[in-house]
């Protein structure tokens, strides 16, 4: 006759099973709690600075494997004179693992309004009808260490005044696909921290005014791409982004733009150089650009009647004294100095705009 097991043998795989589960509980209600700590404390470091960090009817859970922020809506302010003032968003999901707080996925959907005041009043607001901004981030020290963001099939508006540009119309616009990608290229010394930047925009469209006088209903970028290096970049807390452009201006902070492409239906650039910001807070750099198109839409503006005749002339014999070719023999480019000069930027020798100053 075959003996039986002691009770507590057979009760041994469940008291097992018992402790785990209390254990993992404890776990992530310790983690879960760290976290509202810490989004809390970052909402009174932001108020204390004069900053802003509001989830309305915030909602904590994830519970047995996540720690799950929900916001109905939410909303990111600036204090102080610059120009972004308000980043209004829809409802916003953030998610970490709890064993991997560090690393936090959070789904923001739309509108996403950025409103502005200071020099130039003006906003940005971003639909986003098929899918939410996916943002992914990783802290290194709670703090931001890399961020990504991803959006597909959006459309919105901006003013362009946002950009310090003269124009008071709207400009609509939808885009394909955004990535954008920023990292930390060094640790954090003297409270600033190198940053790689890149970005990667598909099949923008737009209508800019402008464009119906020289014959185009619609602009239409196949790619903006942008790539570059940013030096000094503050980690410690500021007012307001020109704030921070000030404080970096001051820490000799550089921008080295590896790549800045641009390609569309009407004319193709590509630049690379440096930028920086001089003590009124105006931009100064220098680029080189390579152009291609340019005959072409020299042509288009002439026919419209936006340049003259000699004009044309004129700006065809410059570029070809001042550029020179570059690239495939057969469709080559033009490259030619552009330049940023007190907020000033030049394309060769031609005036195209003046950018507001960041402080």
């Amino acid at each position: 006759m075959q003996k039986s097991r002691p009770v507590w043998l057979i009760a041994l795989p469940l008291a097992a099973v018992l402790v785990i589960a209390v254990g993992w509980s404890l776990f992530w209600y310790i983690a879960a709690e760290n976290a509202k700590l810490r989004f809390a404390q970052a909402q009174t470091d932001a108020e204390t600075a004069g900053r802003e960090i509001d989830c309305r009817d915030a909602s904590w859970g994830g519970f047995p494997f996540r720690i799950s922020l929900e916001c109905s809506s939410a909303r990111f302010g600036l204090a102080g004179d610059g120009r972004v003032k308000t980043i209004d968003t829809g409802a916003l999901s953030a998610v970490a693992l709890a064993y991997r707080p560090w690393h936090v996925i959070a789904e923001i959907a739309g509108p996403i309004t950025i409103a502005a005041e200071g020099p130039n009043t003006g906003h940005l607001s971003i639909q986003t009808p098929s899918a939410p901004v996916r943002v992914s981030i990783v802290l290194q020290d709670w703090r931001p260490d890399q961020v990504s963001v991803l959006a597909e099939d959006i459309n919105g508006t901006v003013d362009l005044t946002l950009i310090g540009a003269p124009q008071t119309d709207a400009l609509d616009f939808a885009a394909q696909r955004v990535n954008i990608h920023a990292r930390a290229a060094a640790a954090p010394q003297a409270g600033a921290v190198p940053i790689d930047i890149a970005a990667r925009l598909d099949e923008i469209t737009s209508q800019p005014a402008a464009l119906a006088r020289i014959g185009e209903e619609t602009l239409r970028i196949a790619t903006l791409q942008f790539d570059a290096h940013l030096t000094e970049a503050p980690t410690s807390s500021f007012a307001s982004f020109s704030d921070a452009a000030r404080r970096w201006q001051q820490s000799d902070g550089r921008l080295t733009v590896n790549v800045l492409r641009f390609d569309s239906n009407i004319i193709s650039t590509s630049s690379a150089g440096e930028i920086r910001i001089d003590e009124e807070g105006r931009l100064n750099g220098d680029l080189t650009t390579a152009v291609r198109g340019f005959d072409a839409f020299l042509a288009r503006l002439r026919d419209a009647g936006i340049v003259g005749s000699e004009e044309a002339a004129a700006a065809e014999t410059i570029m070809i004294v001042l550029a020179k070719a570059v690239g495939d023999p057969e469709n080559p480019a033009l490259e030619i100095r552009t330049d940023l000069k007190k907020g000033r930027f030049y394309f060769g020798p031609f005036k195209i705009t003046t950018l507001a100053p960041l402080f």
